[in-house]
């Protein structure tokens, strides 16, 4: 789905994020809320979705916010959730 930009994964027990889901280029909301988390991708991930504007993390088990960093790469990332990490 080249085109997709809403991707809703919230509470599906995710604990880690497979590749796949960064080749989504259109991508610009991705909610990965209520799911098991535990840390941020690198850069790596990131940079493949340079059109991200919503990202929802929270209520996920986030051992780490080392990788914090990496989502800098997003220009365009206007809503971040972390609450209840």
């Amino acid at each position: 789905c080249p085109n997709l930009t809403l991707l809703h994964l919230q509470g599906n027990n995710i604990s880690k994020l497979p590749p796949s889901l960064f080749r989504l280029s259109n991508l610009a909301k991705l909610d990965l809320s209520h799911n098991a988390i535990r840390a941020i991708p690198p850069r790596e991930f990131w940079e493949q979705v340079p059109g991200l504007r919503v990202l929802y993390l929270h209520h996920n088990p986030l051992k780490s916010l080392r990788n914090i960093s990496s989502l800098a790469c997003l220009p365009r990332l206007v809503r971040l959730t972390l609450h209840h990490c």
